[in-house]
């Protein structure tokens, strides 16, 4: 029996989508003051070897290591199984048409892991996070960002043509490719190297010419990224029995990351520049007891970004991936939905 559509409602609001995605921030697990995140900041005090806080005064205060010499035995027998060979990553084809496609997909997955990522140390990192804090996490994404740079070079009139050629070939072949020359000096050369600046090569008088250059070049750079993210980084829902997505019983219905850009970076993501100068800054109230565990042996700690110039300024960011019924039609669907501040 075929069931009945539910009828049309409303499509959701941005406010609406908001406030549920707050909601689900604050019931997760591994949100700020919840168990999980008590547990592993006392996890990683053990690792460390920190004094418990009852210490009597007088009285022996030393610490074992059992933890960190425990973790640190298990680690090379682990990193062995998975990356203990030259190619980690193997795909086995299914019938005999399959085996060249499967050997091109792990050369291309051991390269995106090895090569173009720090794969041994992402594979340490989350293995190490497993152990110690109960979970790992690796975050795998395709990154698609604006890259912009301003240079300025100085070449000989020949080579600065040949490199004028070159930039716009260039330009030519890779995505929102840009090029331009935005400043140039020309010099003419004098037996002693001396430099006597001119209005043009024409005005060199059969002198060798130095042209002294300014150029801007932007392209988008396109990339899979693979990174290891910290557990107290993770937002998970309470009734989530697995990560498996899509298309899985157990599916979460929300999973996110929380983390901090500057606003450079939310530049360069395509985020709109009015709507990044209203977001207040990261601030040394949102580092949590388990964060200051993780990062307070660093020499540069001070739970407070100094930073003063706005580019730099540190904003903080959830990414969230929450099942939601957006578009008022009954089902739910996997929304991607980034709050900041």
């Amino acid at each position: 029996m075929a069931k009945k559509r539910p009828p049309d409602k409303e499509r959701m609001t941005e406010a609406e989508l908001r406030a549920l995605m707050h909601r689900e921030v604050e019931s997760s697990q591994g949100s700020f003051g919840a168990q999980l995140a008590e547990d592993r900041r006392q996890n990683l005090d053990y690792y460390n070897g920190e004094l418990f806080g009852n210490e009597v005064k007088g009285r022996s205060q030393v610490v074992t290591s059992d933890v960190l010499e425990t973790v640190e035995s298990i680690m090379p027998s682990l990193i062995e199984i998975f990356v203990g060979g030259d190619a980690p990553i193997n795909y086995e084809a299914v019938g005999v048409e399959d085996e060249d496609f499967a050997a091109q997909a792990s050369d291309y997955s051991n390269h995106i892991l090895l090569k173009d990522n720090p794969g041994y140390i992402l594979i340490h990192d989350w293995l190490k996070d497993g152990l110690i804090s109960k979970a790992g996490f690796l975050k795998v994404y395709f990154d698609e960002s604006e890259k912009e740079r301003v240079e300025i070079e100085t070449r000989s009139e020949d080579e600065f043509i040949k490199f004028i050629i070159a930039q716009q070939e260039k330009a030519r072949t890779v995505k929102d490719g840009e090029f331009e020359i935005l400043e140039t000096t020309y010099y003419r050369l004098g037996m002693e190297g001396e430099r006597e600046e001119i209005d043009g090569p024409e005005m060199a008088m059969d002198s060798p010419v130095e042209v002294e250059f300014k150029y801007r070049q932007s392209e988008t750079l396109q990339r899979v990224k693979i990174e290891a993210v910290p557990p107290e980084e993770m937002l998970i829902s309470r009734r989530a029995r697995d990560l498996q997505w899509f298309g899985h019983d157990n599916e979460p219905s929300f999973v996110g990351h929380r983390t901090r850009k500057t606003e450079t970076q939310l530049l360069a993501m395509g985020y709109d520049a009015e709507k990044i100068k209203k977001l207040p800054s990261y601030g040394a109230s949102d580092w949590n007891a388990e964060r200051v565990s993780r990062y307070k042996d660093d020499d540069s700690f001070t739970g407070l970004d100094d930073r003063t110039d706005r580019g730099m300024r540190e904003i903080e960011i959830i990414e969230g991936y929450i099942q939601v019924d957006w578009d008022g039609d009954g089902k739910a669907e996997y929304r991607k939905v980034t709050i900041g501040g």
